[in-house]
């Protein structure tokens, strides 16, 4: 099983990273969509990407093999920064 995790996370970042990445969350929502602060253990959170984060992931890699640079346009929360640092751990 570890050979095959390690292959899979050696081939694709996305893995990687839903696999086995973490982040910190400042905030999340409650039953009625109000956005309520976090502490604690509760703040450490699995990092599960959406398939947005997934196509930046992408690009920013395109980016990176093809010494280009990057332009992402994102709103607040969407998690560019911890993306960014995820890809360069990974590689």
């Amino acid at each position: 099983m570890r050979q095959h995790l390690l292959a899979a996370s050696a081939e694709s970042c996305i893995f990687w990273i839903n696999a086995f990445g973490w982040t910190y969350r400042l905030r999340k929502f409650d039953d009625r969509g109000n956005t309520v602060l976090t502490a604690g253990d509760e703040a450490h959170h699995p990092m599960l990407t959406w398939p947005v984060q997934d196509e930046i992931i992408l690009g920013l890699e395109r980016c990176i093999d093809e010494q280009q640079d990057a332009n992402c346009p994102k709103s607040r929360d969407m998690g560019l920064t911890w993306l960014a640092l995820f890809i360069f751990t990974h590689r």
